[in-house]
């Protein structure tokens, strides 16, 4: 969640024309801990009843992508609504080295393709 907030951040400074947000969908509950081992399953059992539904889920992202939210370029979503921010995630120094770090690996793994 880290980097996508804070590179969500750094993409629309470098990118205003695009509307880039991130966004917490919640805890949905699905059959995906069919592959967790024991311990993890049982904690998803115990934990189910607080847990959304996928429609529920399904409702910041469906909300991210269809609503107007050009006002709000590069903010984090939690619940259809935006969030603040913690201070760290917020600073714009980490984001854009985060950024510059990410650019790095990218043209490192796109040259080791050619």
């Amino acid at each position: 969640a880290v980097v996508s907030t804070q590179s969500t951040g750094e993409f629309s400074k470098r990118h205003p024309e695009l509307i880039c947000v991130s966004l917490h969908p919640g805890v949905i509950k699905t059959d995906l801990n069919r592959y967790f081992d024991k311990f993890w399953k049982c904690i998803g059992v115990c934990c189910s009843c607080c847990m959304l539904s996928p429609e529920d889920g399904a409702e910041t992202s469906l909300y991210c992508a269809t609503a107007e939210i050009c006002a709000h370029n590069g903010m984090y979503f939690k619940n259809s609504h935006v969030e603040q921010l913690k201070e760290k995630m917020s600073d714009e120094r980490l984001q854009e080295r985060l950024w510059e770090i990410s650019m790095a690996v990218v043209e490192s793994f796109m040259g080791m393709q050619e």
